[in-house]
């Protein structure tokens, strides 16, 4: 009984080190995009303006929205205007206290975007003098910050496909006088688009993450049926 008792406890082993090996190659695999910005530093007068793209990057994944959820210090800087960018073909934005969101969206179920392109324009204003972050807000996993969103089929959810990181704030100092002078930094690419336009969504999809932790009971509960199932294969 010890003998069959062990083949057993061996097998079960076996499958949740492989499921979950399988898994997190698989999760390693799913993260992919990126964003920056361009230029990521520089420096410019008071009350100056200044131009910084955003970039996004779905490393050849298919998409079909991202949002980039931008963080920057509002007693150094204003948004005067942004530009939408032409990788997706809606672009959306919101400016409140300190916190930027810009959405870029397909305009239809069956098209996707991927590679590289503009988001968009942000046009800034220098307020006072000092060093002045911009940063995405990004944690893996998180559904309501910067993403990426790759969409796997119609009775799935979006998989956020961002990899939160590879993201670098840029830094921009702000000179109570004297010149400015950007670094620019990346290149902007033509997106590559696929499907057919025929309709315009009324709102942009939630964007998720791959969680592989919530994963695990449910890889442990199949490798459980499959064991009761083998049992009689070892008696």
């Amino acid at each position: 009984m010890r003998f069959y008792y062990s083949r057993i406890v061996k097998v079960v082993s076996t499958i949740i080190v492989l499921t979950i090996f399988t898994s997190a190659i698989h999760a390693q695999s799913v993260f992919a995009g990126k964003m920056e910005f361009n230029p990521a530093t520089g420096t410019y007068a008071k009350d100056a303006t200044f131009t910084v793209k955003v970039l996004v990057d779905t490393e050849s994944v298919n998409t079909t929205s991202a949002d980039a959820v931008i963080q920057f210090d509002n007693t150094l800087l204003a948004v005067d205007s942004v530009a939408d960018g032409t990788f997706y073909p809606t672009v959306l934005h919101s400016d409140n206290n300190g916190t930027l969101v810009i959405s870029g969206i397909v305009n239809s179920v069956d098209a996707v975007v991927s590679g590289k392109g503009e988001l968009a324009t942000i046009t800034f204003k220098a307020l006072t003098a000092g060093t002045a972050s911009v940063k995405f807000d990004c944690t893996q996993g998180q559904l309501n910050d910067s993403n990426i969103s790759k969409s796997e089929t119609s009775s799935q959810s979006d998989i956020d496909v961002l990899t939160c990181s590879s993201l670098v704030a840029g830094s921009y100092t702000i000179t109570s006088n004297g010149s400015t002078t950007p670094t620019p930094t990346g290149t902007t690419a033509t997106p590559t688009t696929a499907g057919t336009v025929t309709a315009t969504p009324t709102s942009i999809p939630n964007t998720g993450g791959f969680n592989m932790v919530a994963l695990i009971p449910q890889l442990m509960l199949a490798s459980l049926f499959i064991l009761i199932g083998a049992i009689p294969l070892l008696l």
